[in-house]
């Protein structure tokens, strides 16, 4: 298993640890419920650093959620990165995000 050559890190952990890590990984969320996490996490940023740090946070993290979003070099909608950066204000960064998730909605039921 991908587990069995990074096993041996951990030869002086707990049985139950090495079962845990022998588990297998659950399954990723699906593409709506991940863009539902970023947009609670990006909320409690806001709430946690206020508006002005807490924008700028946000603009780190949902960079590296849409690079992960699109793996592939060349794919990732450099676009979306842009414009979610040019925004300043909390609720202009959530609302990005719930038209994101509309639209992906609506590439997911056209394909």
């Amino acid at each position: 298993t991908p587990f069995e050559s990074h096993m041996s890190t951990f030869s002086g952990s707990t049985p139950r640890a090495m079962s845990m890590l022998a588990q297998d990984m659950p399954a990723a969320p699906a593409p709506g419920e991940q863009l539902r996490i970023v947009r609670e996490h990006v909320a409690a940023l806001h709430r946690f650093y206020g508006d002005f740090t807490g924008v700028r946070i946000a603009r780190k993290h949902v960079a590296w959620y849409l690079q992960a979003r699109h793996p592939q070099p060349g794919v990732e909608r450099s676009g979306e990165r842009r414009l979610f950066n040019s925004l300043r204000l909390p609720q202009e960064q959530l609302t990005f995000l719930a038209q994101l998730q509309r639209t992906q909605h609506d590439e997911i039921l056209a394909a």
